[in-house]
């Protein structure tokens, strides 16, 4: 890997130390923010797709598939506005590893930057979606519907490439730019990536379970957990892309070497 998990955890505790009662702040703002959002999903799931999270695993007749794709169609609506969160901390928190401070007039990137980060959470979910869809709408065949399942499982796998496109999104690149230099940022540390990834989103989430089976009490563990995953998301792809320039200039310089080699050569020639 080219970067370093321990590194990343020191860098983003430090910041968070240092900055502790806006970091706390704004991830209360964050929290406030998920739970408006969740309100207002459970209003519309009670209210436009009744019992069909529950369709499958009780009595409850079946729904019909025009409801079910609207369902589907607004769950990941759902994700893009709940990942808004990580685009809000971010942007705090950046300046905090050039030695600036943290600013909660930061928290709010701005209306542009939010439109194309929700397109572009929904052009990287397009790949699951249709999977759901495509399940919800073919035949009962047990065997098509495992192989479609698995092809959609791999393909979101693989959009863990894209995953810090948020962070060049913040930096002012164009959308599709973004994506580009995530991709290339994330070459050759494809699993390692995806491991931090995976691990930081199962932790907030695990905290946010148990906020149901444990009280309001652990709750408190989430303004440390949500602050600390955009840190250490937005300290690992700084020491990806520097890695990665660090890279390109060795080759650029290798080959300009090269180029100075096989201009004297012909000169002696």
């Amino acid at each position: 890997m080219n970067f370093s998990i321990r590194q990343s955890l020191q860098s983003s505790f430090q910041v968070f130390c240092q900055n502790i009662f806006k970091v706390v702040l704004l991830s209360a703002l964050s929290i406030l923010f998920l739970t408006l959002i969740q309100v207002f999903s459970v209003f519309i799931t009670v209210t436009g797709f009744k019992s069909l999270s529950v369709a499958q695993f009780s009595s409850v007749p079946p729904v019909s598939k025009g409801s079910l794709f609207l369902f589907i169609l607004f769950r990941d609506a759902l994700f893009a506005l709940q990942a808004l969160v990580l685009l809000f901390l971010t942007n705090a928190f950046l300046p905090a590893f050039k030695g600036h401070k943290v600013k909660l007039k930061n928290y709010f990137p701005g209306f542009k930057k939010i439109c194309l980060f929700i397109i572009g959470v929904v052009l990287l979910l397009v790949v699951p979606t249709a999977g759901s869809l495509l399940s919800t709408f073919i035949p009962n065949y047990e065997t098509l519907q495992l192989t479609l399942s698995a092809i959609t499982v791999v393909f979101s796998i693989m959009l863990f490439r894209y995953f810090f496109f948020y962070i060049e999104l913040l930096a002012g690149c164009p959308l599709f730019t973004s994506f580009k230099s995530s991709s290339m940022a994330t070459k050759g540390n494809f699993f390692g990536t995806a491991f931090v990834i995976i691990a930081a989103l199962l932790i907030n989430l695990l905290v946010l379970l148990s906020v149901n089976f444990f009280g309001i009490i652990i709750s408190i563990f989430i303004l440390f957990t949500l602050p600390m995953t955009a840190l250490i998301f937005a300290n690992v792809y700084n020491q990806l892309t520097k890695s990665t320039s660090e890279d390109f200039s060795q080759r650029k310089a290798l080959r300009i070497e090269d180029e100075i080699m096989e201009s004297a050569e012909k000169e002696l020639i």
